[in-house]
C-alpha cells in the first residue's frame, strides 16, 4: 500500500515537472530569438506555454506567467498577433499579483520580483518597441501609438519611475507622433508635453502639443503652452509666430501686438510681421497700419495680402473724400448766400482733388497684389478693386479692361 501513495506522488511530481518543463523550453525559444536564432520557433514556444497556462499543475507559478508575457510580447514584436502586447500586459499583471500574494500561506512573497522586473524592462518594452516600427512602417498608426505606450508602460511598471531612463523620451516622442497620426489629440498632446519635459526636439514638442490642444479646441491649454514654449526657448520665432497668431485669432489685439513687436525685434526682415501689426493698427492708428504695409511689401514683395490691404486703405479713403466731395456739393445745391457758395466750391474742389489723389495711391499696390495673386479669387479681387479705382479716377476704358479680366476667371 505504501508502495503505491510513493508512485501516485511520483506520477504527480513528473506532470508538474512536465509542465513546467514547457515553460522552460518556451522561455528558452524566447530568448534564442532575441539573440536572432533562426531556428527559434515562436509559434512552438506558444503552444507550450498555452499548454502550460491552461494546466492546474504550472498555472498557479508565478513563473508560467512570466514566461507567458514573454512569449505573447515577442509574437505582437515579430507581427504574429495584433493582440499579442494586450495579452502580454495581463499575464504580467497576472504575475504580479500572485508575487505579492506568495503561495497559499503567504510563502515566498517577492520572489519573481527581479524576474519580472527584467521581463518588463527587457522582453516586453524591446517588443512593444519592435511592434511600435512594425505599425510605422505599415501606417497602422493605431498599433504604433497602442505599441509605443506598452513600451512606456513596461519600462514605468519595471522602475516605478516615470522617466527612468534617458531612452524612454524617443518612446515618448515615437508614441506621440503616432497618435497625432491616428488624431488621437489628447495622448499626442500629453505625450509631446513629456517629451518637452524631457527636452526631446522641446520646441518642436511644444508646438505638436500646441496643434493638438489647438485640435481639441482647448484655447486655455494652448495659451499655456505656448508661453512655456517662450519661457524656456525665447529665442525661438515659430513658437513666437504662433503665440502672435493665438492672440489674432482670439481677438486679443493688445497681447497679440506686445509679442509682435518682439517678433519684428528678433526677425526684423520678416515682412509678415509687419502685415500682421498693420492688420491690428487698422483698428487704432491707420497711419501706423500704413507704414506697416509699407515695410512688409519691402521685406517680402510678394506678400499679397499687404499689397491689397494698403491698396484698400487708400481706396476706401478715396471714397470717404469723394462721400465729402458729394456732401458738400449737396449743402451747396441747398444754400441761397453766394460767399457761402464760394467757401463750399473750394472745399468740393479740395476733396476732390484728397479723393483723385487717394484713388491713384490705391491703384499701385492693387496692380502689385495682382501681380502677386497666387490663386484666382485672389487675383479676381484685385482686378475687381483696379476696376473701381479706374473708375474713380474717371478712366473708363482702363476700368473696363479690367472688368474684363475679372470676367475671365
Amino acid at each position: 500500500m505504501r508502495k503505491l501513495v510513493l508512485i501516485a506522488m511520483a506520477c504527480i511530481s513528473t506532470a508538474s515537472f512536465a509542465q513546467m518543463a514547457k515553460v522552460s523550453s518556451a522561455e528558452n525559444i524566447v530568448n534564442l530569438s532575441a539573440l536572432g536564432g533562426a531556428r527559434a520557433n515562436i509559434n512552438e514556444a506558444k503552444t507550450m506555454i498555452d499548454e502550460a497556462l491552461a494546466s492546474p499543475k504550472s498555472n498557479t507559478k508565478a513563473k508560467t506567467y512570466i514566461v507567458a508575457a514573454k512569449v505573447y510580447a515577442t509574437l505582437a514584436g515579430m507581427d504574429k498577433d495584433p493582440n499579442g502586447l494586450q495579452q502580454a500586459k495581463e499575464y504580467i499583471q497576472k504575475a504580479i499579483e500572485m508575487d505579492e500574494k506568495g503561495d497559499e500561506k503567504g510563502k515566498g512573497i517577492g520572489k519573481s520580483k527581479k524576474d519580472i522586473e527584467n521581463a518588463l524592462k527587457g522582453d516586453i518594452r524591446n517588443q512593444a518597441i519592435n511592434a511600435g516600427v512594425k505599425g510605422f512602417d505599415k501606417q497602422d498608426f493605431k498599433m504604433a501609438k497602442e505599441a509605443f505606450m506598452t513600451a512606456l508602460w513596461a519600462n514605468q511598471t519595471g522602475s516605478g519611475d516615470a522617466y527612468s531612463v534617458v531612452g524612454d523620451s524617443a518612446i515618448f516622442y515615437n508614441a506621440a507622433l503616432a497618435a497625432m497620426q491616428d488624431k488621437d489629440w489628447p495622448v499626442s498632446a500629453k505625450y509631446f508635453m513629456q517629451c518637452a519635459e524631457l527636452n526631446y526636439d522641446g520646441a518642436l514638442s511644444l508646438r505638436r502639443a500646441n496643434y493638438s490642444y489647438q485640435q481639441m479646441g482647448d484655447s486655455t491649454q494652448m495659451e499655456k503652452t505656448l508661453h512655456k514654449g517662450i519661457e524656456l526657448y525665447p529665442s525661438n520665432i515659430d513658437i513666437l509666430k504662433e503665440l502672435v497668431q493665438f492672440y489674432l485669432t482670439s481677438n486679443r489685439n493688445e497681447e497679440a501686438l506686445v509679442y509682435l513687436d518682439q517678433a519684428i525685434q528678433k526677425d526684423p526682415s520678416n515682412g509678415i510681421f509687419y502685415y500682421a501689426r498693420g492688420c491690428l493698427y487698422e483698428k487704432i492708428d491707420k497711419n501706423k497700419s500704413i507704414e506697416d504695409y509699407k515695410t512688409a511689401v519691402a521685406k517680402s514683395p510678394k506678400l499679397y495680402n499687404a499689397h491689397y490691404n494698403l491698396g484698400v486703405i487708400y481706396y476706401n479713403y478715396g471714397i470717404e473724400y469723394k462721400g465729402k466731395a458729394n456732401d458738400t456739393e449737396n449743402e451747396q445745391f441747398r444754400t441761397k448766400d453766394k460767399a457761402k457758395k464760394a467757401e463750399l466750391e473750394a472745399k468740393i474742389n479740395e476733396y476732390e482733388k484728397m479723393s483723385k489723389d487717394y484713388f491713384k495711391q490705391a491703384l499701385q499696390p492693387m496692380l502689385d497684389a495682382a501681380e502677386c495673386a497666387e490663386d484666382n479669387d485672389s487675383k479676381r479681387n484685385a482686378y475687381s478693386n483696379i476696376k473701381q479705382t479706374y473708375y474713380n479716377l474717371g478712366e473708363y476704358d482702363k476700368s473696363q479692361e479690367y472688368a474684363n479680366k475679372a470676367n475671365e476667371l
